[in-house]
């Protein structure tokens, strides 16, 4: 998922064969939270474009999710298996 928002907001910056937008609001829910703030890591942001990223509903992260929404040997083996999101690391 996050690579397809790298995706997407290379589409939406890049002058020749995408949008060439100036401005960009990004919005992300619960888990697409999550995955704006994996993506946002690791695309480089661009001096003359306006950026705001909105997140709603999101969590710190996945795997403290996972221990209230399921159980603890579920999020036990997300947590080790690097499936993780961390919402609070892209600030």
């Amino acid at each position: 998922m996050a690579k397809a928002y790298r995706a997407m907001l290379n589409f939406l910056e890049d002058q020749k064969i995408g949008i060439g937008a100036k401005e960009i609001i990004g919005y992300g829910h619960s888990i697409g939270g999550g995955s704006q703030s994996d993506a946002l890591k690791k695309h480089p942001l661009k001096k003359d474009i306006k950026y705001v990223f909105v997140k709603s509903r999101s969590f710190s992260t996945l795997y403290r999710t996972a221990i209230h929404v399921t159980y603890r040997p579920l999020a036990f083996f997300g947590k080790n298996l690097r499936m993780e999101y961390e919402f609070l690391q892209s600030f």
